[in-house]
């Protein structure tokens, strides 16, 4: 399983991918750079996931 990227605040674990703002962070995709928020600070930064693709969600 591939590791899940630290946050930078905090150092927890318990992060998760959030929504890309702009274009600048659409174009870093294209290299695997993504947009995380970490949930026990609240900490929002970026983080390569190196192969990874993220896809929509359509909600339900």
């Amino acid at each position: 399983m591939p590791r899940v990227p630290e946050c930078p605040s905090c150092g927890g674990r318990d992060v998760r991918r959030t929504r890309r703002e702009g274009l600048t962070e659409r174009l870093l995709s294209i290299i695997y750079m993504y947009p995380f928020r970490c949930d026990r600070c609240r900490c929002r930064y970026r983080a390569m996931r190196w192969g990874r693709r993220y896809t929509k969600r359509v909600p339900a």
